[in-house]
């Protein structure tokens, strides 16, 4: 039965392969049912169920599935990134697949081991074995996930691995004119350069050099035909791409960026797992291929580098909230707006500032962070809100003052979300709840980085039994938390 059915994988680029199937001794016929059935499977298999899609019009009229298709059945191509799936589910229905056959133009070559080793950068940044073991495994592979949890460094894992290819032109992807900024000077330190050798592309800059750091939005959403034409001549050029919190590559103009950037060497960092249950992961990897190596939470912890969290789960009961309503209202009505919660969240954080910590409170809309920054004035607290909405320099000036103690309590909007560096926050207050698994750590991950003495960090977050989503929901973060391995407690005190 294998003799009759035969598939062979052709790599067209880096981002794109095409799959053909021979059927020796069938007839026209029964090849061309064997075909359009595998054809089908694999479709279905490696499509996405898009999350609300059954209120499109198009979905309603029958036009679409409400699916996004990673296999597109006119022409057989498929993203590079998941091959190894595809051809896994093509074993499993009793296909051969035949040698893979390389049409790449830019292919990437081995890579000297040599290179990677203690002290290879600077700033007194020495690698430890975690980091090193990310490092060979990725540039063995040439591409692929690196799932570092927040607190790995994974910005010294991308540097090392931008230094052992130094002739590679690079360019490193991050999706905030925050992390633009930090990843500049961050790398430069680690390099032992200036900023002004690294280029920027963001923040109203377009300066490409050698290695660049740049938003996805500056790139990914250009307007005129003239700068478009600037912008694909300039992605050609580069050889290795990094994508730091590669998650978001799931979203369409992340996705459609980097499948853009032929590079044979590419690269996905992110402290947030990669699950297939909604579909994301297997987005993020037809953009980079499979994860080659994992740091966790526990392995951080045990060796020392990142705090040891505890989380208090409090309980919300009340006012209880119509079950009637839409999820808008009852988040509104049960976290943003809701007096009993927020003075909890302001009891607490009153409590941390009294005790000397710098205490971080995460919240999702301005309103929410106003009313809290209202009791904490009550409160005769010292404290801030910073949000999106503020100049960069700003909400740089308040974290200052958070660490060097002039205020207690900094309340912050999503873009504290991830990826930003706070590794004085000693007690966090997680106060906009919510479900997804991304946000949940990368939540956590705001004050995970070591403490200079007492390395542990206390969180809240809150048990909300108002609404049977709201409890839902915190149901799942507290799987979440002890599926990390995170201790997790009950109670108001």
């Amino acid at each position: 039965m294998d003799a009759e059915r035969r598939a062979t994988v052709t790599i067209l680029s880096n981002v794109r392969c095409v799959v053909a199937f021979r059927y020796p001794g069938l007839s026209a016929k029964d090849a061309a049912k064997a075909r359009t059935r595998i054809v089908n499977l694999l479709d279905d298999a490696l499509a996405i169920d898009q999350k609300g899609a059954h209120f499109n019009p198009a979905v309603q009229k029958g036009l679409w599935d409400g699916r996004r298709h990673m296999f597109y059945k006119d022409g057989c191509t498929f993203p590079k990134g998941i091959m190894r799936r595809l051809k896994q589910l093509l074993r499993e229905d009793g296909y051969k697949v035949m040698k893979t056959k390389d049409e790449r133009v830019n292919i990437h070559g081995p890579f000297d081991a040599t290179r990677i080793q203690v002290g290879m950068l600077s700033g007194g940044i020495e690698l430890r074995p975690d980091q090193t073991r990310v490092i060979k495994a990725a540039l063995k592979e040439g591409c692929g996930l690196m799932h570092c949890a927040t607190g790995a460094g994974k910005t010294e894992i991308g540097t090392a691995i931008i230094k052992v290819l130094a002739e590679k032109r690079c360019l490193f992807l991050v999706h905030t004119k925050q992390l633009l900024r930090q990843a500049r000077e961050r790398i430069a330190m680690r390099l032992g350069t200036i900023e002004e050798h690294i280029g920027v592309i963001g923040d109203g800059r377009f300066e490409p050099k050698h290695i660049t750091i740049a938003t996805v939005q500056s790139l990914g959403r250009v307007r005129g035909d003239a700068q478009k034409k600037i912008i694909t001549k300039y992605l050609k050029t580069i050889k290795l791409i990094i994508l730091d919190e590669c998650h978001h590559s799931s979203a369409k103009t992340f996705y459609k960026l980097v499948q853009r950037i032929d590079a044979p060497w590419r690269y996905g960092m992110s402290g947030t797992p990669f699950g297939l249950a909604d579909g994301k992961g297997l987005m993020v990897e037809a953009a980079f291929g499979p994860v080659v190596e994992r740091v966790t939470n526990e392995e951080l912890i045990e060796l020392g580098v990142n705090a040891r969290p505890t989380i208090r789960m409090v309980e919300v009961d009340r006012p209880m909230i119509d079950s009637n309503l839409d999820w808008q209202s009852v988040y509104k009505e049960g976290i943003v707006l809701n007096p009993h919660r927020n003075l909890l969240v302001a009891n607490w954080a009153a409590k941390f500032a009294g005790k000397k910590w710098p205490t971080l409170v995460l919240v999702r809309e301005l309103w929410h962070g106003d009313n809290i920054s209202t009791l904490l004035r009550d409160k005769q607290v010292p404290h801030a809100f910073v949000h999106g909405q503020m100049p960069t320099d700003e909400v740089e000036r308040q974290k200052v003052r958070l660490t060097e103690g002039k205020i207690g309590v900094l309340i912050a909007s999503p873009i504290f979300g991830e990826g930003v560096d706070i590794p004085s926050v000693r007690a966090l207050i997680v106060a906009d709840g919510g479900q997804s698994t991304a946000n949940v750590l990368q939540k956590i991950g705001r004050g995970l980085r070591r403490k200079a003495d007492d390395n542990r960090l206390d969180v809240i977050d809150f048990a909300d039994m108002t609404h049977k989503w709201l409890a839902k929901h915190s149901q799942e973060r507290v799987a979440l938390y002890q599926g990390e391995g995170f201790e997790v407690i009950t109670g108001q005190e």
